[in-house]
C-alpha cells in the first residue's frame, strides 16, 4: 500500500523558541509547515503571566497541558486544568492567565496562523530552545508591541475607563494604555519575584502558624504552667492533654512550615482551633462585656481557620501541579 510521505520542515521553518511577557514560546508547527493552514505553538508560562486582553482576526484555540489557567473570553471567565480546550472566535476579548503557583504550560493553536507566528517574531525575544528559564524582565516596548500587534490584526484596546491618545496629539505624546502595560507589568514582575520565592512563602507559613508553634514551645518548656491550663478549663486528666496539645501546635505547624503534607498540618491545626471556641470561648454562655469579648476572641479563631484552608487549598493544587513533573523525571 502507498501512503503519502510526511512532509518535511523547510529551512524557513526551522524549529525556534522565543521569550515574550513570561512566555517562553515554542513553535511546534509553523505556517510553512502546515501550507498555511494553522500555527501550534507551546506556551510555557510564568506564575501570574500572559498575555494582556486582545482581539485579532484569525480563530484561535487553547489545549491546556500542565497547571491551571484562567482564560477571559468576552463575558466568560474559565479556571481551566490539564486537558481543558477553550475555543476563540475571531473579534473576541480574551486574555489568559496562569494562575497557579509554578509555571504552567498550554498549547496555543491559530487558524490560519501567520498572523500570530509573525507577530511573535517581531516582538519576541529569542531563547535557547528546550529552556525552562525565565529571562530577566526588563520594561517591555509597549509602543513597538502595541503597533505590530496592530499591523498582525491583533488589537489591543485601553482597559475600561482609559482613553487613547487625544485627537490631534503628537507621535510623542504617550499615550495612556502604554504607560498603563508597561507600569503594570513591571510592578506585577515584581510582585510576582516576590510571591514566588520560596522564602516568602515560609515565611508566610511561619507567620500563619506563630500563634500554634510559639503556644506549643511555651508548654513544652513550662510543662506545670500547661498542666494548669488544662485543668482551669476542665480538661482531664490534665497531662495526657496537654501533651496531646502540645503535639498538635507544635506537628502541625512543622506540616505547614515545611511545606510537606500541609492539608494535614492545616486540618490538625483548623480543627484544634474550632474546639478551643466551646472550651475557652463559649461567649453564648455569657452575658455582657465578658461575653462581647469572648465573642470577639472565637471570630478572630474562625479567621485563623479561614486561612488555614486557603494554605490547605493552595498546597494540594501546588501538589497537583507538581505531580506529572515529578514522575516524568
Amino acid at each position: 500500500m502507498n501512503s503519502a510521505p510526511l512532509s518535511g520542515r523547510s529551512d524557513a521553518a526551522a524549529p525556534m523558541t522565543v521569550h515574550f511577557l513570561g512566555n517562553i514560546l515554542t513553535f511546534r508547527a509553523r505556517y510553512a509547515d502546515t501550507k498555511g493552514s494553522f500555527t501550534v505553538i507551546e506556551a510555557y508560562t510564568a506564575p501570574n503571566a500572559g498575555p494582556p486582553p486582545h482581539t485579532q482576526t484569525d480563530q484561535e484555540a487553547f489545549l491546556i497541558l500542565e497547571g491551571r489557567y484562567e482564560i477571559v473570553a468576552g463575558d466568560e471567565i474559565k479556571h481551566c486544568g490539564p486537558g481543558d480546550f477553550v475555543h476563540v472566535s475571531p473579534g473576541t476579548l480574551h486574555s489568559f492567565r496562569n494562575i497557579a503557583e509554578t509555571p504552567s504550560k498550554l498549547l496555543l493553536i491559530n487558524f490560519p496562523g501567520d498572523l500570530h507566528e509573525e507577530f511573535f517574531m517581531a516582538v519576541g525575544e529569542p531563547v535557547a530552545p528546550g529552556t525552562t528559564a525565565f529571562p530577566p524582565m526588563s520594561a517591555p516596548d509597549v509602543p513597538k508591541i502595541v503597533a505590530t500587534a496592530a499591523r498582525f490584526g491583533i488589537d489591543i484596546p485601553p482597559p475600561p475607563g482609559v482613553s487613547p491618545r487625544p485627537r490631534g496629539a503628537s507621535a510623542r505624546t504617550p499615550i495612556p494604555i502604554l504607560s498603563t502595560i508597561e507600569e503594570s507589568t513591571m510592578r506585577m514582575h515584581h510582585v510576582d519575584r516576590l510571591l514566588a520565592s520560596s522564602s516568602f512563602r515560609i515565611f508566610a507559613r511561619i507567620l500563619l502558624t506563630l500563634v500554634f508553634w510559639s503556644s506549643g514551645l511555651a508548654k513544652l518548656f513550662d510543662f506545670p504552667t500547661a498542666i494548669a491550663e488544662m485543668e482551669h478549663y476542665g480538661l482531664a486528666p490534665a497531662a495526657p492533654t496537654a501533651i496531646a496539645v502540645i503535639f498538635v501546635q507544635l506537628a502541625g505547624s512543622a506540616l505547614v512550615i515545611s511545606g510537606r503534607h500541609i492539608w494535614l498540618g492545616a486540618g490538625a491545626l483548623g480543627v484544634f482551633t474550632v474546639l478551643t471556641i466551646p472550651i475557652a470561648h463559649a461567649f453564648w454562655s455569657m452575658s455582657g462585656q465578658a461575653a462581647f469579648l469572648e465573642m470577639l476572641f472565637a471570630i478572630e479563631h474562625l479567621s485563623v481557620v479561614g486561612g488555614l484552608m486557603i494554605v490547605a487549598i493552595l498546597g494540594r493544587r501546588t501538589a497537583a501541579v507538581q505531580a506529572p513533573v515529578l514522575a516524568g523525571a
